[in-house]
């Protein structure tokens, strides 16, 4: 029993030590980024989504910037939802996941 409470003391102090040392000591840029911050990005406002990770565009922006793309290409294409669709699939921001989701279904690129 002193055996198991001397080892239990043992690991309490050193998961303290490394938090203090984490928190205090460690060096700026050390390791990963801590979880629930976010990293720079926005970048590059003309990046397309083709990996994950996406790193120059934030997905916010890409939203903002697909509905404002929506609602141009509404009013160059008179209201025609059809040929407007067609152009947001090889304009947006995801263009270049879309189509890469449409080669692998091998059919449309709606779910």
């Amino acid at each position: 029993m002193r055996f198991l409470f001397k080892l239990g003391t043992l690991a309490l102090a050193g998961v303290g030590a490394k938090s203090l040392y984490e928190k205090y000591l460690a060096p700026a840029g050390a390791g990963a980024a801590p979880s629930g911050r976010d990293t720079p990005t926005g970048t590059d406002p003309a990046a397309k989504y083709t990996e994950p990770g996406y790193q120059d565009k934030s997905l916010g922006q890409a939203v903002n910037q697909d509905e404002a793309l929506v609602e141009q290409l509404l009013d160059e294409t008179d209201g025609n939802i059809r040929d407007a669709e067609a152009r947001f699939a090889n304009e947006s921001a995801g263009a270049p996941t879309l189509k890469r989701q449409k080669q692998k279904r091998g059919g449309s690129a709606r779910a």
